[in-house]
C-alpha cells in the first residue's frame, strides 16, 4: 500500500522531532532573510509552527556556510508573537538551537530553543550588507524590474490595454526568472486577446454569482457591461509554468471582495474567484 503525501509528511515530521531529541543543544549565528519570522497551524494542531530561514549561517569559530537553514519550534500565541517582536527580518541573530544536518527532508534543519544577544560578526554583517544591495533587471519588454526578496518575485509596470499595472514576476524553485518573464511577454504579445480572454471569463463565472447570490434587497440585476465597468485590474502574476493571476478590484459587486482569474497560456482562463 503507498503512503499518501500527508502520512508521509506526518512521518518526516516526527522523524525529524526524534532526531532533535537526540541531538545537543549548540550556540549558532545567522543572517535572517528578507521573510522574517512566520508561523503556521493546520488542524487538529493547537501550537503554531514557528518557522525562521537564515540566508547564511556559522557555528562559533566556523567558516560561514552560505545555504539556507530552515528554522522551527512548536509555539503558543503569546510566544509566536513575542518572537516576531524581538526577530526582524534582515537581521542578525545568535540563538540556541538542536541542528540537524541530515534531515529527513534531505536538507539541514534546526529546532530553535532560545534567542540570544545579537553578535559583532563582521563576515556576517557583510553578508547582510551584500544581501541588502537592491537586485534589478533591465527587459526591453517589460522594462525595469526590481527583485522583491520578501515575495520572491521581480516587480515591474506595464502599460496593459492603456493602463499602468503593476506586474510580478514570480521566481521558480531554483530562483530564476527566465519562463516567468516569457509567461508575461507571451500575454502582453496578444493583449487584447488576453484582455478579453480573462474579461469574458470573470463574466461568465461571477456574474451569475452576483445576481443570485450577492444583489442587495430590492436591486435590479447587474448586467455584463456594467460588471466590466465596476472591476478594475490592479495586477498581473505570472510563473514558471506558464500560469498567471489577474487581479481586480470589484467595484464594490461583491462588497469589497477582490476579483482574481487564473489560468495558464495552455488552458486560458480556469478560475475565477472573490477572495479576501
Amino acid at each position: 500500500m503507498s503512503t499518501s503525501l500527508p502520512d508521509e509528511f506526518a512521518q518526516k515530521r516526527q522523524q525529524l522531532l526524534d532526531a532533535y531529541q537526540a541531538l545537543p543543544e549548540i550556540t549558532l549565528y545567522g543572517v535572517v532573510g528578507a521573510s522574517g519570522p512566520r508561523g503556521s497551524k493546520w488542524p487538529p494542531r493547537k501550537l503554531w509552527s514557528f518557522n525562521l530561514e537564515l540566508i547564511a549561517w556559522r557555528l562559533p569559530d566556523q567558516a560561514v556556510k552560505h545555504s539556507p537553514l530552515r528554522m522551527e519550534k512548536d509555539v503558543a500565541d503569546d510566544e509566536l508573537e513575542a518572537l516576531r517582536e524581538v526577530i526582524n527580518a534582515e537581521s542578525l541573530i545568535a540563538l540556541r538551537c538542536k541542528l540537524c544536518e541530515n534531515s529527513p527532508y534531505g536538507d539541514t534543519r534546526a529546532q530553535f530553543v532560545s534567542l540570544l544577544p545579537a553578535p559583532k560578526d563582521e563576515e556576517l554583517a557583510a553578508v547582510l550588507a551584500q544581501f541588502q544591495q537592491p537586485v534589478e533587471m533591465q527587459d526591453p519588454v517589460l522594462g525595469k524590474l526590481v527583485l522583491e526578496k520578501a515575495e520572491d518575485c521581480f516587480e515591474g509596470e506595464i502599460n496593459w490595454l492603456g493602463q499602468q499595472i503593476p506586474i510580478n514576476l514570480c521566481l521558480d524553485e531554483d530562483g530564476k526568472v527566465l519562463e516567468a518573464l516569457e509567461t508575461a511577454k507571451a500575454l502582453m504579445a496578444e493583449m487584447p486577446q488576453w484582455g478579453k480572454k480573462i474579461n469574458d471569463f470573470a463574466v461568465a463565472e461571477l456574474l451569475p454569482l452576483k445576481n443570485d447570490e450577492w444583489l442587495e434587497e430590492d436591486a435590479s440585476p447587474v448586467t455584463a457591461e456594467e460588471f466590466l465597468a465596476r472591476m478594475q485590474l490592479t495586477s498581473i502574476s505570472t510563473f514558471a509554468d506558464g500560469g498567471f493571476s489577474f487581479w481586480h478590484t470589484d467595484g464594490d459587486l461583491f462588497f469589497g471582495h477582490a476579483i482574481m482569474v487564473t489560468g495558464s497560456l495552455d488552458e486560458g482562463p480556469t478560475d475565477a474567484d472573490i477572495p479576501g
